[in-house]
C-alpha cells in the first residue's frame, strides 16, 4: 500500500458472526459489502447495509460489524492511515 495503509482485502463473517466493538488510532476503516446482510455500529450509531452499501469510521471511533443475513457477509474492508500518521 506504499506506506498510505495496512489493509485492503475480503473479509468474510459466517451467519451470525461479527467483528466486536474496536477503535483503530491514527487511520479509519472503510467497509462495502459485497454479499449479505450487515449491522454495523459506527460510534454508536447502528445501519443496516446490503450489496453496494459503504461505510467509514473515522480516526478514533468505534464500530463494529454483524452478519444479520441468511448467508456469509463478503464485504471489502480498507484501512488507511490518517494524515497525523502519515506525517510521524
Amino acid at each position: 500500500m506504499y506506506g498510505t495503509g495496512r489493509l485492503f482485502g475480503v473479509s468474510i463473517i459466517p451467519v451470525g458472526g461479527s467483528i466486536g466493538q474496536h477503535t483503530h488510532q491514527g487511520d479509519f476503516e472503510t467497509y462495502y459489502i459485497l454479499k449479505g446482510k450487515a449491522k454495523v455500529n459506527d460510534n454508536g450509531t447502528e445501519y443496516i447495509l446490503e450489496p453496494g452499501d459503504m461505510t467509514h469510521c473515522k480516526d478514533g471511533d468505534f464500530h463494529a460489524i454483524e452478519n444479520i443475513g441468511d448467508c456469509d457477509l463478503e464485504y471489502i474492508a480498507v484501512i488507511l492511515y490518517s494524515e497525523t500518521k502519515k506525517e510521524a
